[in-house]
């Protein structure tokens, strides 16, 4: 009978250990979109991403095979553009870092798609 009490006290433990960890939100550390296929100007957008005490991000494109992928990253709070980069096809990757941030950015990829879009996107990462 103990044995089985002390075995119930410890899977509890164990469940509310578990619980607490899959309850607890996490700080996101990257963000990402992918250009859908479409007609001639196609976009995506990151969601928000807010700045870490480095006050550096990451702002990464990801060239389709047809085509060349900017992203541009802007503040949220008031739609100015604080930095891009460009890929350049056929599926090529680029990144920059982008220091003095303070605030909640996002970014925004986009392609010239005559082809069709084959993979283009970008990503908004802590750096």
């Amino acid at each position: 009978m103990r044995n089985t009490l002390r075995r119930i006290a410890v899977g509890g433990a164990a469940m509310m250990a578990v619980t607490a960890l899959t309850a607890t939100p996490a700080s996101a550390a990257s963000t990402g979109c992918k250009i859908p296929q479409g007609d001639y100007l196609t976009t995506c957008w990151t969601g928000n991403l807010s700045a870490t005490s480095t006050h550096k991000m990451q702002v990464q494109a990801l060239a389709g095979w047809l085509q060349d992928t900017t992203c541009r990253m802007f503040d949220a709070a008031n739609g100015v553009q604080v930095g891009s980069v460009t890929a350049g096809a056929p599926g090529t990757s680029n990144s920059t870092t982008i220091s003095g941030l303070y605030g909640t950015y996002y970014v925004r990829c986009s392609v010239f798609d005559t082809y069709g879009s084959t993979g283009a996107g970008g990503y908004l990462r802590h750096g």
